[in-house]
């Protein structure tokens, strides 16, 4: 999505992206958490929804792996001539598909809610460790988006392929335990 960015359009896209994932986290756990309590909706069933939506997504990675040499190609794609974008490109852009679907993924939402929901629950640290642990990401988010270059100069493209390859597998292994985890609760 970047490729070709000139370094300051990439600051901004990451930092309007930034701002918009918080927004969007915001929401999350001030509206969307009480209305999980009216609806009467479980933390297990939102845990149950979350590692259906993060088995999925893992199994799209799996299935969509490029091989290191596909990956390689893919990473020497570079323009001639970096550009800018213009506000409104860049709006469009930050939110989607940077905001949304690649800061906050579908399984993003669904354990930002669950620990949200978990947070409400079990009183002021828990809520103060739920906002401390959503902030560290986003921290870390804008870091890796702003060096994002720096950091492929150092770590190839193959090397990327490949452990992202393992991560989804790892991802996968992970949402099936969620899945039984929430079983044991909703079936005790």
């Amino acid at each position: 999505m970047t490729i070709g960015l000139d370094e300051k359009t990439l600051r901004k896209l990451a930092l309007k992206g930034t701002w918009f994932s918080l927004i969007i986290i915001l929401l999350l756990v001030l509206v969307v958490t009480q209305m999980l309590k009216a609806w009467r909706i479980s933390i297990p069933s939102v845990t149950m929804a979350g590692s259906i939506l993060l088995f999925i997504s893992s199994l799209r990675m799996i299935l969509a792996f490029k091989s290191p040499e596909a990956a390689a190609r893919q990473g020497t794609e570079m323009e001639n001539e970096p550009h800018s974008l213009s506000p409104n490109e860049l709006s469009m852009k930050a939110l989607s598909p940077l905001t949304v679907p690649l800061i906050i993924s579908p399984i993003g939402v669904a354990a930002i809610i669950a620990a949200a929901s978990l947070a409400f629950e079990n009183g002021i640290e828990a809520d103060v460790m739920v906002v401390v642990a959503l902030l560290l990401i986003v921290f870390l988010n804008i870091l890796s988006m702003i060096f994002a270059r720096k950091i492929m100069k150092v770590i190839s493209m193959p090397a990327f392929s490949i452990i992202g390859w393992l991560l989804a597998i790892l991802q996968a292994a992970l949402a099936v335990q969620f899945m039984v985890n929430a079983l044991h609760k909703l079936f005790p």
